[in-house]
């Protein structure tokens, strides 16, 4: 038969009231409360406006410091306790229904001597013009192929069944990673465009073969640009023929080869217009941006761990930024 009335956990026996918020075993003595209170002083409770200054707007700890009257040790750990908590916090993406973009990037840090990369990743809902970043994953090495595959294990199950495409630059290996997931592979136009403007020769008057780089360059930009048809076809026909003469330009051919053998990829946005595929990682490279201004701005990331730490933080204080499909380039946080 069970029994209705509590028991001591010490020793098993009825147990007696003592006073109004005590109780006492009968065979010990022993007594305990039946509302246990936290032990020693109140926690701080944080400031939004703490983060939202730092992180957002840029200011300093040693400014903010002597406005709250404590020093800037104090303020230092006030503010890492704060980062730590806020951080610590189970995150829920919020994201509306429907097909998802995947649009990554690495950003590159050395710690002692060793490479670090970044792994930025942010998703794109197909009907929207607004991408919401997922958390960081940092590895040590260079951007690789093994890199990345650990970075996509840290996308949510639910949300990585919704992905559909990659928008990424010609990192080794992705088009074959991206294809085994299953997505169609958007490569990014603006690295392809820096490579070619770089070998373009454009203000180096004593290059060797300067109209027949122009010429590469100006058709490689209309390839990428024009819909299906007889006029892609002309152009594509002009890119091979120039390849072939160009014997003397190494790198400007290996470019334009690369592109020819890869020209589905450069546009698949062209193939799934429905997906509405930004053709550049422009919003990635936004935040990359903000990541590096943070951490030249700082003192305080001396660590691979402080760097997670850091851009995590500046990440979920601002998940959200404007990514608009082909054509619509401007970029703005929300």
């Amino acid at each position: 038969m069970n029994s209705l009335h509590a028991k001591s956990r010490c020793c098993g026996a009825k147990v007696y009231r003592f006073g109004s918020r005590r109780r006492q075993c009968s065979r010990c003595k022993r007594t305990w409360s039946i509302r246990i209170k936290r032990r020693g002083r109140r926690r701080w409770r944080n400031a939004p406006g703490l983060l939202e200054a730092v992180l957002v707007q840029g200011r300093l700890l040693k400014t903010l410091a002597p406005r709250t009257g404590l020093t800037q040790q104090a303020m230092g750990h006030r503010w890492r306790q704060a980062m730590r908590r806020f951080v610590s916090r189970a995150r829920v993406l919020r994201l509306p229904k429907g097909p998802l973009v995947l649009i990554l990037d690495g950003l590159y840090f050395r710690f002692r001597g060793k490479d670090w990369v970044l792994y930025m990743m942010a998703l794109k809902p197909c009907h929207r013009d607004r991408a919401v970043f997922l958390d960081p994953v940092l590895q040590p090495g260079r951007e690789n192929l093994q890199g990345w595959s650990h970075a996509f294990t840290t996308i949510p199950p639910a949300i990585h069944k919704r992905i559909r495409a990659s928008v990424s630059d010609e990192i080794s290996g992705i088009i074959k990673l991206g294809t085994a997931q299953g997505w169609i592979v958007q490569l990014c136009h603006f690295h392809l465009i820096s490579r070619l403007q770089n070998c373009r020769g454009r203000r180096n008057r004593r290059l060797q073969g300067r109209p027949l780089r122009e010429a590469l360059y100006q058709h490689v930009r209309q390839a990428l640009e024009l819909p299906d048809g007889p006029r892609l076809q002309t152009v594509l026909k002009k890119v091979r023929r120039l390849v072939r003469q160009a014997i003397g330009l190494r790198v400007m051919r290996m470019i334009v080869r690369e592109f020819l053998r890869r020209i589905d990829h450069f546009r698949a946005y062209r193939k799934h217009p429905q997906l509405n595929l930004p053709t550049t990682t422009g919003s990635v490279e936004a935040m990359n941006r903000k990541v590096r201004d943070l951490m030249r701005q700082t003192r305080s990331v001396r660590t691979p761990q402080a760097l997670q730490l850091w851009a995590t933080a500046l990440i979920r204080m601002r998940p959200a930024i404007t990514c608009n499909g082909k054509h619509f380039q401007q970029k703005k946080f929300v």
